[in-house]
């Protein structure tokens, strides 16, 4: 019975570790929300945002702010973890992904609706991220679809981080 109560704690950690992500399936969609309590101007973050080299397009248009944005398995995942042995070799050219930024009663909420892959060199667009790992409206529930997520999860919560700038 001792044996049991102390393995009880590291039953509840396992459980928990469900590697959960902002991912989640809304109206049949594969999107990434989260939303953050600080207030912001979204035409000063369009700005902000067109300044940097992995920013395609941002514009604010009726108070909802969008964007597409690019990403590099090298650059921007490998400090995360990315390898191609222990990923799918679908990720293997980093992406573009499109999304919006809208604000509301002192909270913005970032939403990422589409993720595409770069299928090799060229820069040619493979399907949606939602192709590879959704199945009849739902996630798939595997080890390399969480680790996906997970990954790509952690890229997204570092690029939507509020930092103060120097008016």
């Amino acid at each position: 019975m001792k044996n049991l109560l102390l393995a009880l704690p590291f039953i509840f950690l396992y459980l928990n570790s469900d590697n959960t992500t902002s991912f989640k399936i809304k109206d049949d969609q594969l999107v990434w929300q989260k939303v953050y309590q600080e207030g912001i101007d979204l035409h000063r973050m369009a700005s902000v945002l067109l300044t940097q080299p992995d920013t395609k397009e941002a514009y604010v248009k009726n108070g909802v702010l969008f964007f597409k944005k690019e990403f590099d398995n090298t650059k921007d995942l490998s400090p995360l973890g990315y390898s191609k042995i222990e990923y799918p070799s679908y990720l293997g050219f980093g992406g573009i992904y499109w999304g919006n930024i809208q604000k509301r009663e002192g909270v913005y909420k970032v939403t990422i609706d589409e993720v595409h892959l770069i299928e090799d060199e060229k820069g040619v667009l493979t399907e949606n991220l939602e192709s590879l790992i959704a199945k009849k409206g739902a996630l798939k529930q595997n080890k390399r679809t969480m680790k996906v997520l997970s990954l790509l999860d952690e890229y997204f919560l570092t690029k939507f981080v509020l930092t103060k700038h120097k008016p």
